[in-house]
C-alpha cells in the first residue's frame, strides 16, 4: 500500500495539543511584559474594588471601604462593623484579602474632590449606603520606563468610574 502526502490524525492531534499546551503557558504572562498592560490591569482591578464596595454599601444598606495601601502597593475591602460593635472602628472591622497591585505598579497619590492629596501611607475611602460619598481619584504609575501614568476617577454622585491618562482631577467639586 502506498502512503500519499499528509498527516496523520494522531500527528495533527499531538500537533494541536503541543501548541495549546504552549499557549497556556505563554499567553498568560504576555501580558505583563508591557508595562502599559501592567497599568491598565491594576487599574482594572481598582476599578472593579470601587464598584463592588458602592454595589454592597447600597445593595446592602451598610457602609463599606476601601483600604488602600500606598506603601505595600495593594488594598482591600472593609466590611460594615459586627452587628454587636455597630461603631467599631475602620481597623476593627472584618476585611476582604488584599489584592496586589501587577508588578511594578504603584499608586502614587490618592486625590479627593475637595482636592486634597495624599501620596503616601494608608488610606481609607468610605462609601455611604446613599451611594452619595466616596468620591476619589487613584493615581497609578509604573516604575518601569515608558509605563505612563493612568487615573481611575469615581464619581459618587454618578456612579461612574472612568480612566484617565496621566493625573486627573476633579472639576467643580468645590
Amino acid at each position: 500500500m502506498r502512503r500519499t502526502a499528509g498527516f496523520t490524525l494522531i500527528e495533527t492531534v499531538l500537533v494541536v495539543a503541543i501548541i495549546g499546551i504552549f499557549m497556556t503557558v505563554v499567553l498568560p504572562t504576555l501580558e505583563n511584559v508591557s508595562p502599559v498592560y501592567r497599568l491598565r490591569s491594576g487599574a482594572r482591578l481598582i476599578a472593579a474594588e470601587i464598584e463592588a464596595a458602592r454595589t454592597w454599601a447600597i445593595s446592602k444598606g451598610k457602609p463599606y471601604a476601601l483600604h488602600y495601601d500606598l506603601n505595600e502597593r495593594r488594598f482591600w475591602m472593609i466590611w460594615p462593623p459586627k452587628p454587636e460593635d455597630p461603631e467599631a472602628p475602620l481597623e476593627d472591622r472584618p476585611k476582604a484579602p488584599a489584592v496586589d497591585l501587577p508588578s511594578g505598579v504603584q499608586i502614587r497619590e490618592i486625590i479627593f474632590a475637595d482636592g486634597t492629596t495624599i501620596g503616601f501611607g494608608p488610606v481609607d475611602i468610605l462609601f455611604d449606603p446613599f451611594g452619595t460619598e466616596g468620591s476619589h481619584i487613584v493615581v497609578l504609575s509604573n516604575e518601569d520606563r515608558g509605563g505612563g501614568t493612568l487615573s481611575v476617577k469615581f464619581n459618587a454622585v454618578t456612579g461612574i468610574v472612568d480612566f484617565h491618562p496621566g493625573v486627573a482631577r476633579f472639576e467643580g467639586y468645590l
